[in-house]
């Protein structure tokens, strides 16, 4: 998957919610990185060892700033309104599954692909190999 260059925010059904009928399923609403974000959370990975395994602090972390919503978030008293102001809080609602699963689609999302680096403008003064 190439790096996507929007940022409007885009669905996304956690798995404990896809053998619900759509009208029912919790989506949350995910923003793509933007070339900053991009660089520090994929650095972030790096020192991790550049696996897939995130932790909880860096899902929170990422969720903090590309957490834009979420659509049909309920608990036993009802819907939870998602506060632009407080995502902090409005993670707090969140199981830590759901954070888990969130982060790693937006670093599933974002991930640079081979035709990706290919396609890098070189280094000034580097060579082209061939």
């Amino acid at each position: 998957m190439a790096i996507p260059l929007s940022r409007k925010p885009q669905a996304f059904v956690c798995k404990e919610d896809w053998d619900k009928p759509a009208a029912e399923q919790t989506r949350f609403m995910l923003r793509n990185f933007d070339r900053v974000q991009w660089a520090r959370f994929f650095e972030s990975l790096g020192a991790a060892g550049g696996s897939l395994r995130i932790g909880g602090s860096l899902a929170n972390e990422v969720l903090l700033e590309c957490l834009a919503g979420w659509e049909n978030f309920r608990d036993e008293d009802g819907p939870i309104v998602f506060d632009p102001k407080d995502v902090g809080a409005c993670l707090d609602r969140m199981t830590a599954g759901q954070r888990l699963e969130c982060a790693a689609e937006l670093f599933a999302r974002n991930k640079m692909t081979e035709g990706d680096r290919k396609n890098l403008p070189l280094p000034r003064g580097a060579r082209q190999a061939g």
